[in-house]
């Protein structure tokens, strides 16, 4: 028998402060990794929007 073990990578990003959007999407993903904790990996990405922006771009490949 073969297992096959994979770990989904959640990424987010948040403004600082948090608007209530951004403190539901964390408190889901808190929920997720707490049920899931073997089989998920989260990076939080926490930071005014201008940041964000400029990470999500940066993942994207754009300079």
């Amino acid at each position: 028998m073969v297992v096959i073990r994979v770990v989904v990578k959640v990424e987010l990003f948040t403004a600082e402060p948090p608007c209530e959007g951004c403190l539901k999407l964390l408190e889901h993903v808190g929920l997720i990794k707490a049920k899931h904790s073997e089989k998920v990996e989260v990076i939080k990405h926490i930071g005014s929007c201008e940041d964000a922006l400029r990470e999500a771009l940066r993942g994207a490949g754009v300079q």
